[in-house]
């Protein structure tokens, strides 16, 4: 498969304070006191943990307010923290292309600016929309708008960008995956919520093709386990997440009438080849599906991730196996693993070619 086309970015709400509400922030008052009657810097305090919705509700409540949210930039302050280490379209919320910050920029509509980026930030980039529903090929990947920069998240200490997706209809067999092909690199990192197995590859030959990986099993297969519903599951319906932070990458999982599940930490950014990570989701069958992208941003995650060994790649006594694939007319194993064993899931890098 050609390399995906130019991204956009991401998205995220900022979590709502205690004792905070929509309501509360258009009336301007908390505790029976108007807003604009507290100190400045109480006021600044407070109108700093509201969230997109709430600070617009607040805005809207009279001239002053309005006047107050150009004056603290909130609009700023709040799409820099929400969109921070994700790019649209080359840019990043508060730099502009080639390094130039917009801070710099005559007459910058922050509020305008927002809205851009929470437009595109929870979308897929072949369709500009939130959902997919039908997919015409086998193992067909399709990729966010959004791209993390690496560097952010190895900046950012105990922040770092969640990525949740709902999936209501399944066809088959689909993974959630973080690859680093927009920078020029051939590498991937992909959960399978069905095996709950995660696999990570690197494409070492396009002709033969080859490709070298490890997988571990941090999670058991749906089909073992036995949710409270009477519902048995064939296929992965449910929540699954991926955590991008400092440390590493985390993923998630939530079967219906079940708790979240989470593998821990499962492997630093020490694969990621360039500046930027994209993540994607691939498809094994066509057929009909809905996956709906519902956050990506600076989330806190369903549970904090339990820090695992960080690898060499092969490490059997910590969970690692190695994984090798070589054919001339196809993808073949070359490991006693196999999907028909119910240990891995799909393989992203096999609809990505080497230039």
């Amino acid at each position: 498969m050609a390399p995906p086309p130019p991204a956009a970015a991401l998205p995220v709400r900022r979590k709502k304070p205690v004792g905070t509400s929509r309501r509360v922030a258009k009336r301007g008052r908390i505790g029976g006191l108007p807003l604009l009657d507290l100190p400045e810097g109480v006021l600044l305090h407070v109108l700093r943990g509201l969230g997109p919705k709430d600070l617009a509700a607040f805005e809207t409540s009279c001239k002053e307010a309005r006047r107050k949210c150009r004056t603290f930039n909130l609009w700023r302050e709040l799409g820099g923290h929400i969109f921070h280490g994700q790019l649209q379209s080359g840019e990043s919320f508060l730099v502009g292309k080639c390094g130039e910050t917009t801070a710099k920029r005559v007459s910058v509509d922050w509020k305008s600016r927002y809205r851009l980026f929470n437009a595109f930030s929870k979308t897929f980039r072949e369709t500009d929309r939130p959902t997919m529903t039908f997919v015409d090929d086998r193992d067909h990947v399709a990729y966010l708008s959004a791209r993390i920069e690496v560097n952010s998240l190895r900046s950012c200490g105990g922040n770092g960008i969640y990525l949740e997706v709902l999936v209501q209809k399944n066809a088959d067999n689909l993974s959630l995956a973080c690859v680093d092909f927009d920078s020029g690199g051939k590498s991937s990192v992909t959960f399978s919520p069905d095996t709950g197995a995660v696999i990570k590859e690197s494409k070492v030959q396009e002709n033969p093709r080859k490709v070298r990986g490890s997988y571990r099993q941090p999670l058991a297969q749906i089909q073992q386990l036995q949710p409270k519903s009477s519902l048995v599951l064939t296929r992965f319906e449910g929540l699954m997440g991926m955590l991008l932070n400092h440390e590493g990458l985390t993923f998630y999982r939530r079967l219906p009438g079940s708790p979240w599940e989470c593998t821990g930490v499962v492997t630093d950014l020490s694969w990621v080849q360039g500046e930027h990570v994209t993540p994607c989701i691939a498809f094994r069958d066509n057929g009909i599906y809905h996956v709906v992208i519902r956050r990506l941003g600076v989330y806190c995650p369903p549970r904090a991730p339990k820090r695992s060994s960080l690898e060499p790649p092969v490490m059997s006594e910590d969970g690692w196996q190695p994984l090798d694939w070589e054919s001339t007319d196809g993808w073949e194993y070359l490991s006693d693993a196999s999907d028909d064993d119910g240990e891995v899931g799909g393989h992203i890098l096999q609809e990505h070619h080497l230039n």
